[in-house]
C-alpha cells in the first residue's frame, strides 16, 4: 500500500495540496459535498470508509490538522452529542441520501427524467404518501433494527427495502411481510434494549421525520422507486434512472435551492470549518465566497 493511501499519508496531504481537503466516508458521498461546496476552492476526497474517517477525525482532534472531516449521522443522531472538533462535521440525518429526500428536488428530477414540464407535478402527493408510509409501516421495524445493532447481534432487518414494496407507482409497503420479519427477528435482543431504543426514536420523531433516520441506501431506493414508476406512468418509453445517476441529479437539485434547516445548518458548518482553517493560516490561497 502506498503512503498516500494510509491514514498518515492522508493527514500529510495538506502539505502538498494547494487547496484544503474535505474528507468524506466514501466515493458515493462526493457529488453531494461537491455541490454543497461548489463556490469554494476545496477538494472533496474519499477517505475509504467510516473507520478511516474516524481515524482522521481523531487525528484532527489531537493535532488540529488543516482539513475537514464529514461523517454520516447514522443511528448516532438519536442521541445529541457534541462534535469532536469544530472541523468534524456530523450530519443531522442518517446519511447524505436522506438530505435528498425532499419534495421539490425529487419533483424536478422526475419531471426532467420524463421530459415534461415541472408544472406537470408527477410526484405530487405521492411524496407525502411516502413520508406517511415510512412513519406508519416501518417504525417497529426500524426500532428493532436499531436495537439489534446496539445489542451487536449481527442481525440486519433492513437489507433491501425494495423487497417490501409492490409494483405500484406509490410507496406502499407489504405489511404482512413486515409482520413476518418482526416475528422472526426478535430473538437475541432484550425487551429492555427495545424499550430504550423506542423511547429514543419517539423523541427523535418530535424533532424530525422518521425517514431522516432510515438508512441512506434504503432512502435512495425509495426515491428511485418513486421517480422511475411515476416517470414511466407519464411516458412509457422512459428508461429507469440508475442509483448513481439519480443521486448525482438529486445532489445538484437539493443545493440549487436550500430547502430545509438541516441543509442550512450543514452548509453553514462546512463553510465555518473552512473559514476556521483560513483564519488560522493553515492553508493559503483559498477564497470563500
Amino acid at each position: 500500500m502506498s503512503f498516500a493511501r494510509t491514514t498518515l499519508g492522508k493527514i500529510a496531504q495538506h502539505r502538498f495540496d494547494k487547496c484544503l481537503t474535505v474528507w468524506v466516508e466514501g466515493p458515493t458521498d462526493i457529488p453531494f459535498y461537491e455541490q454543497a461546496l461548489r463556490k469554494l476552492d476545496c477538494r472533496v476526497k474519499d477517505a475509504g470508509g467510516k473507520p478511516e474517517c474516524l481515524k482522521l477525525a481523531e487525528a484532527l482532534k489531537e493535532k488540529n490538522h488543516p482539513y475537514v472531516v464529514a461523517l454520516d449521522g447514522d443511528y448516532d443522531i438519536l442521541e445529541r452529542k457534541r462534535s469532536w472538533h469544530r472541523r468534524v462535521i456530523m450530519l443531522n440525518r442518517h446519511s447524505v441520501e436522506n438530505y435528498c429526500f425532499e419534495k421539490e428536488p425529487i419533483e424536478r428530477v422526475c419531471c426532467s427524467h420524463a421530459r415534461v414540464s415541472f408544472e406537470e407535478k408527477l410526484i405530487g402527493k405521492s411524496f407525502d404518501t411516502a413520508v406517511t408510509a415510512v412513519e406508519s409501516d416501518l417504525l417497529e421495524l426500524m426500532v428493532l433494527d436499531i436495537a439489534h445493532q446496539r445489542a451487536q447481534t449481527g442481525q440486519k432487518l433492513l437489507i433491501n427495502i425494495e423487497e417490501l414494496l409492490g409494483n405500484r407507482d406509490e410507496i406502499v409497503f407489504d405489511k404482512r411481510r413486515i409482520k413476518e420479519i418482526l416475528r422472526d427477528k426478535t430473538e437475541g435482543v432484550s425487551k429492555k434494549v427495545v424499550g430504550e431504543v423506542s423511547n429514543l426514536v419517539k423523541d427523535f420523531r418530535r424533532r424530525k421525520r422518521l425517514v431522516d433516520l432510515l438508512q441512506g441506501k434504503q432512502v435512495l431506493r425509495l426515491i428511485r422507486h418513486l421517480v422511475n414508476k411515476r416517470a414511466k406512468k407519464q411516458r412509457r418509453s422512459t428508461s429507469n434512472l440508475s442509483p448513481d445517476d439519480l443521486f448525482i441529479r438529486l445532489s445538484s437539485e437539493v443545493w440549487s435551492e436550500i430547502v430545509s434547516d438541516d441543509h442550512k445548518s450543514l452548509k453553514r458548518r462546512l463553510y465555518r470549518a473552512i473559514k476556521d482553517i483560513q483564519k488560522n493560516g493553515k492553508v493559503l490561497g483559498i477564497k470563500v465566497n
